[in-house]
């Protein structure tokens, strides 16, 4: 018997790992469950560590090497169970799936960086997916005026954070000797590693003409009036989440 307070069931594709993809899973789903959400993790004929899985977890064990075999055990067992919404991520299966899969499971995707195969992913069967989730203004823009997705179907949560749930008042703040920043470093195009210098990333929000060693010599004083210096190509946000 379904249980009547169940919103939907979603499937997330995703094969669990050491890695930031099953943070976010974990972090949505129990945020999802909360509200009353079914959240099965699920891939098909993939490798994962035990250490990292969930008693949600399923594992589709297919026994064929036939990929289009692959699919339509998929498409089987999401109609058995009775899916409401996908969101395939990185999963092949799920992703070739999504033109055959029954028009009642909405589809959703996640922009998850700024680097071509995301966008690649995130645009398949385009004509399919209820939305693109997207987490900056650059990838939301990029998606659409290079990629092709009708504004109608991007989807944008500023990097990860509902900023509507801050109530943030800029002199409050700079009044503040408890002042708390919250840091995001975004838009890194992965290179095999970091820049040599981290700090060249400027995380601590300098005043213009200000070295880094002296902001280490410095009362941190500065924070009250620069909250956040961007550096490198990206655009500066227009604001920094606050709590």
């Amino acid at each position: 018997m379904a249980d009547k307070g169940l919103k939907g069931t979603i499937a997330y594709g995703i094969a669990p790992h050491e890695g930031g993809t099953t943070t976010f899973y974990s972090n949505l789903a129990e945020g999802l469950r909360e509200r009353g959400w079914r959240v099965l993790p699920v891939s098909v004929d993939k490798p994962f560590d035990p250490k990292f899985t969930d008693e949600h977890h399923i594992s589709i064990n297919t026994g064929s090497r036939n990929l289009n075999d692959k699919v339509r055990l998929f498409i089987e067992w999401a109609i058995k169970e009775n899916i409401n919404i996908l969101l395939p991520m990185f999963e092949t299966e799920m992703l070739i799936a999504l033109p055959y899969l029954p028009q009642k499971i909405r589809c959703i995707t996640r922009c998850a960086n700024i680097v071509r195969s995301a966008f690649i992913v995130s645009t398949l069967y385009l004509d399919r997916l209820s939305f693109v989730l997207t987490s900056s203004p650059r990838q939301f823009n990029l998606l659409h005026s290079q990629w092709g997705v009708p504004l109608s179907k991007l989807k944008l949560i500023p990097h990860g954070v509902d900023t509507s749930l801050f109530n943030y008042n800029p002199q409050k703040y700079r009044k503040n000797k408890a002042l708390r920043c919250f840091v995001w470093i975004a838009d890194i195009i992965y290179s095999g590693a970091l820049p040599p210098n981290p700090r060249s990333l400027s995380l601590y929000g300098l005043p213009d003409g200000q070295d880094e060693k002296g902001a280490e010599e410095s009362p941190p004083a500065h924070l009250y009036s620069h909250l956040c210096r961007r550096s490198g190509r990206s655009p500066a946000l227009p604001y920094l989440p606050h709590g």
